[in-house]
């Protein structure tokens, strides 16, 4: 049979061998979508930049020199950047629980711990152009996949002022929208936000300019009946922690305070300068102040407006 098949394909070989213009009709991939990474190689998985992901992570990025590195991390922005927008688009199709989307969700995953490995056993990249494109990013991720891998990126850059300073309004947002997305995920992401508050007064500003002391008083007051809510007493913590950050910063403070007894009452102003815990008791305890009662009938009236406003606010 294959001797016969040889002798039928014959004519057709002879012709395709003595075109003139064999490579007129030549393969390209300019069509197909430019996709980074590809998962590659006999079972080592995804690759990027030369390095097998898992791998790379399991070793926790040890022996990479600072050329390697910031190779690395230029191929890893890429990388992220091309799989997020297949990720997102899928998202936009409703494909979001497709086998593809899983797999690109788990490449984003994988690879924003790479980033953070790389940024933490090199301090000296925190400086480079990649780094800020690898902030920006990554306040996207946590909105995109609504899990916490992209903030150890986020929080290891902005350890420093000038990356703090230098976040935009919506990376500043980025954790606040978790309260309304991922409201499980969101207090961790809040206690990073409360950290780069302290570091910045630029994104001190930012937050309270657009709005953002509405996001932390409706997770402060948790559900209805005062109860947790679906992130639960955390995400109270979390929202709690955030104000007295706000509240402590030197050249904003005054003016949150002000804001945020004006939302409440005049009863919570020396909670607001203590402990996280201290803002959350008095959330939850009825008391009168400056002609105003505080009980649950306020509490859920307060809750509903909020809830409205947010709506409309967040990203995401």
């Amino acid at each position: 049979m294959v001797a016969a098949l040889a002798v039928e394909l014959s004519p057709l070989v002879s012709w395709i061998a003595s075109s003139d213009q064999p490579a007129a009709f030549e393969w390209s991939s300019a069509g197909l979508d430019e996709r980074h990474p590809p998962v590659a190689d006999a079972g080592g998985g995804l690759r990027v930049g030369g390095v097998y992901v898992a791998h790379f992570n399991a070793a926790s990025g040890a022996g990479v020199g600072p050329t390697e590195a910031a190779d690395l991390l230029k191929a890893f922005v890429a990388a992220l950047s091309a799989e997020a927008a297949f990720l997102g688009r899928l998202q936009a199709e409703g494909a979001h629980r497709s086998a593809e989307a899983q797999g690109a969700a788990a490449n984003l995953k994988q690879m924003w711990t790479s980033v953070a490995l790389v940024l933490e056993a090199h301090p000296p990249l925190h400086a480079a152009a990649e780094a800020a494109q690898a902030r920006r990013l990554a306040a996207g991720a946590l909105l995109l996949l609504r899990t916490l891998e992209p903030l150890r990126v986020l929080d290891t850059l902005c350890r420093s002022a000038a990356h703090a300073d230098a976040l935009s309004p919506e990376e500043v947002f980025a954790p606040l929208a978790l309260c309304a997305s991922a409201p499980a995920a969101a207090p961790p992401a809040l206690l990073s936000l409360g950290g780069w508050l302290r570091r910045s007064h630029h994104a001190v500003r930012t937050l309270v300019d657009g709005g953002g002391l509405l996001v932390l008083v409706l997770a402060l007051l948790g559900g209805e009946g005062g109860e947790g809510g679906e992130g639960g007493e955390a995400l109270r913590a979390a929202a709690a922690a955030v104000t007295v950050s706000l509240v402590a910063d030197p050249i904003h403070g005054a003016v949150v305070s002000d804001s945020f007894c004006a939302m409440l009452t005049q009863g919570f102003r020396a909670a607001l300068e203590g402990a996280p815990d201290g803002i959350v008791a008095v959330a939850d305890a009825e008391h009168t102040s400056g002609g105003r009662t505080w009980n649950a009938g306020a509490r859920d009236e307060l809750r509903g407006v909020l809830a409205q406003a947010v709506g409309s606010l967040l990203p995401g």
